[in-house]
């Protein structure tokens, strides 16, 4: 069994932040440019909405970096892969979930244009459920060495293209994925 230090985060909480966060600081920037005098300058009004602008980009940058991409210790082993996620942070609870090979829908590599690197969708049939693991920082080899392993102990399953449905498929990298 091998452990690997990798960072977890779900798409859906990051795509909840990048809309939630912005709507919550308009709504609130705008709840008080209406509480303010009839005779405020311009330039009190333009500073407000200016300091609201950067407060809500630091704000999604802090949430992003410290609520929806946590760090986690994922395991691989014959019998599935398992992964705690350390801390507690507002989107996630500290909790530790397993899974066993026959409950993995497909695995992929994706490269993420925000950040420049690579990030590995595993997806599960049973709860359907996808987690994604991203390179912690100062962690780059720990983490390729995460997905030889997994696409490693995968073939040692036997798992070929005839013991699954017909909407799987493996791609040219040998990673089992979805049509």
């Amino acid at each position: 069994m091998n452990s690997f230090q990798l960072q977890y985060h779900k798409c859906r909480v990051l795509v909840a932040a990048f809309i939630g966060i912005p709507l919550i600081g308009a709504l609130l920037m705008l709840v008080i440019l209406f509480c303010l005098p009839l005779d405020t300058p311009v330039w009190a009004i333009s500073i407000l909405i200016l300091f609201f602008l950067a407060l809500m980009i630091v704000a999604l940058q802090w949430v992003i970096k410290t609520q929806i991409f946590v760090a986690c210790d994922v395991e691989l082993d014959k019998n599935g892969i398992k992964f705690a996620i350390k801390h507690k942070t507002l989107f996630y609870s500290k909790k530790t979930l397993h899974f066993s090979w026959k409950n993995i829908y497909s695995i992929e590599e994706k490269f993420s244009n925000q950040n420049g690197d690579y990030y590995y969708v595993v997806k599960f049939s049973e709860p359907s459920f996808s987690a994604n693991f991203s390179i912690k920082e100062q962690h780059e080899a720990e983490a390729e060495a995460f997905f030889k392993q997994l696409r490693q102990l995968q073939e040692n399953q036997n798992q070929s293209e005839s013991h699954f449905p017909k909407h799987y498929k493996i791609n040219g990298n040998n990673i089992l994925a979805t049509n």
